[in-house]
């Protein structure tokens, strides 16, 4: 199963679906919109922290990650969401 983000449906939906059929689940991270939200001021702290975990739950959900800016590897390696 594969999961998307910055859709944190598609994210959160992907890991449900592989935990549901007991099938590995991947992460394809294109965005982060959690720390994109906070950093442009464009969402309040309380809700670009709760996007962050959502994306965080599904980063550390998954087997493996597919990341296209090595700014993104470096934040999951320091919040701890690489699997």
């Amino acid at each position: 199963m594969l999961g998307f983000l910055p859709s944190v449906a598609a994210a959160s939906l992907g890991a449900l679906a592989a935990r549901a059929y007991r099938r590995p689940y991947g992460l394809i991270v294109h965005d982060l919109v959690g720390p994109g939200a906070q950093q442009s001021g464009m969402a309040g702290r309380r809700v670009s922290q709760t996007v962050s975990r959502v994306e965080l739950a599904a980063a550390r959900a998954a087997t493996g990650l597919g990341i296209i800016a090595e700014g993104f590897r470096r934040y999951f390696e320091e919040v701890g969401g690489i699997p």
